[in-house]
């Protein structure tokens, strides 16, 4: 298991209330345009609640804790959803300060209740922003450790005139992007997996922007097998995404934000998310893959 101390940021040089919102209201989407403030949001708060997500929420967070030696001064959830995650976090880290991030009010909201039943010395320790994602301006700097946990992220519009967000990619991003995407399956659409592989690596910079330098980054992702049993275009893609990758690929060398330290497979029920979204009979085999990244 992974021990790692990160730096402590002392000061929190942000203004947030001890429990409840901070609410951003001039960066939110219309809630006619966010489909986790409607059906979305009801389908992903059942299936947060089973008994498969249990038990994968308890044991990440026991991983977690088992990785630091020090206790991280700040956690930012990105994506935090209804809470389960960073609820459990609260208990598992008592002095740190948790911030969870999400662009749906119906999620916070869940959340928020969540956390009334939390003891006091857990509750106040948590808080809760309202903001669209990707936002390269909230919180910039001052986390030690971000998680991104089990990602349902709602597909966004890159040229998006929302405050905090900007290009981000560079020319040589996008040559790879492009490149990894022609990869793949003849039968695949390069264009929609570009696209993909576009956000997903943008979101990872909105990550890195959120720690500190020597910050730690926590993946959680649905997986079908262990990191090492990824082809070596597979692991491209994922490196590359998640901003690890340190190699060109045909003559373009994208930008490294991060260096892995571990990974850890878990089979669960939980990879069911996927099924009930593609169909597809080869998604009900498999759990999440557990990734740990320094930041650099």
């Amino acid at each position: 298991m992974l021990q790692s101390e990160t730096r402590s940021t002392g000061t929190i040089e942000f203004t947030i209330p001890d429990t409840g919102f901070f609410y951003n209201s001039a960066e939110m989407r219309k809630e006619s345009e966010f489909s986790y403030d409607g059906e979305v949001g009801r389908w992903w708060l059942g299936r947060s609640r089973d008994r498969a997500h249990a038990r994968a929420y308890r044991r990440i967070a026991a991983f977690m804790r088992d990785s630091f030696v020090r206790e991280p001064g700040v956690i930012v959830d990105y994506a935090c959803g209804p809470g389960n995650l960073i609820a459990l976090l609260s208990r598992c880290f008592s002095r740190s300060r948790l911030v969870g991030l999400d662009g749906s009010r119906y999620m916070l909201d869940r959340a928020l209740r969540r956390f009334t039943r939390l003891p006091r010395r857990c509750a106040r320790r948590i808080s809760l922003i309202e903001t669209p994602l990707p936002n390269m301006r909230v919180l910039r700097g001052l986390a030690d450790l971000v998680v991104y946990c089990f990602p349902n992220m709602v597909p966004f519009d890159d040229s998006t005139s929302d405050p905090g967000m900007d290009p981000g990619l560079t020319s040589n991003d996008r040559k790879v992007a492009r490149s990894l995407s022609l990869l793949g399956d003849p039968d695949d659409d390069a264009p929609a997996n570009r696209k993909a592989l576009e956000q997903g690596r943008l979101v990872s910079l909105n990550l890195r922007r959120l720690l500190a330098r020597d910050g730690i980054c926590i993946r959680v992702e649905y997986a079908t097998m262990q990191r090492h049993e990824l082809s070596p275009h597979e692991l491209s893609h994922v490196s590359f995404e998640e901003g690890s990758l340190d190699a060109c690929v045909d003559g373009n060398r994208p930008r490294q934000w991060f260096r892995l330290l571990a990974s850890a497979y878990f089979r669960s029920g939980v990879l069911e998310d996927v099924y009930e979204q593609t169909g597809d009979e080869r998604d009900r085999n498999g759990g999440y893959l557990i990734t740990v990244l320094r930041a650099i």
